[in-house]
């Protein structure tokens, strides 16, 4: 039965891992995006825990 139980937890915390990683993507891809659209802007902006931010005003 610990075995069982074992091998549940192990995929549990895969599965885990594969949805924060899918979520990291979306929120790269969607920052990419969004830097792309305001390029001619001369405004750079970053991303702070999913928010996009200006940096710097040239």
């Amino acid at each position: 039965m610990n075995k069982l139980f074992s091998t549940i937890n192990q995929n549990a915390q895969m599965y885990k891992e594969e949805r924060e990683q899918k979520k990291l993507s979306r929120q790269a891809t969607t920052f990419e995006r969004f830097a792309g659209e305001f390029a001619d802007t001369h405004v750079s902006y970053q991303n702070i825990n999913g928010f996009i931010l200006p940096m710097q005003v040239a």
